[in-house]
């Protein structure tokens, strides 16, 4: 991990909810890879379209930008990619939990 939630607030005056990542685990010249708390359950694909398969082992990396959010639920649009090849894309519907249920 390259910055946690702290030094992330150090360096920026945003606070939760508006503080949309928790941890920066990759920073290169050409992009910034963060991750957020919660758990994302997908309510919805539209416009997706696969174009190879992914194998277990994997790492996929989802690139994505917020269409639109209200409260714990939103739209992204994105691409997902293996390797730097792009192996999927399309749009999300989303709903963030907080902590998986116990009947899960």
């Amino acid at each position: 991990m390259i910055l946690d939630r702290e030094a992330i607030e150090q360096i920026i005056p945003h606070r939760p909810p508006f503080l949309f990542v928790d941890r920066i685990t990759e920073i290169t010249d050409t992009h910034i890879v963060g991750e957020k708390e919660g758990i994302p359950y997908f309510a919805a694909v539209d416009k997706v379209r696969f174009r190879r398969p992914v194998t277990p082992g994997k790492r996929l990396v989802m690139e994505v930008s917020i269409k639109w959010r209200r409260g714990r639920v939103g739209r992204v649009e994105g691409r997902a990619l293996v390797d730097g090849e792009m192996v999927a894309e399309g749009e999300f519907t989303f709903a963030v939990a907080d902590e998986l249920s116990e009947e899960s």
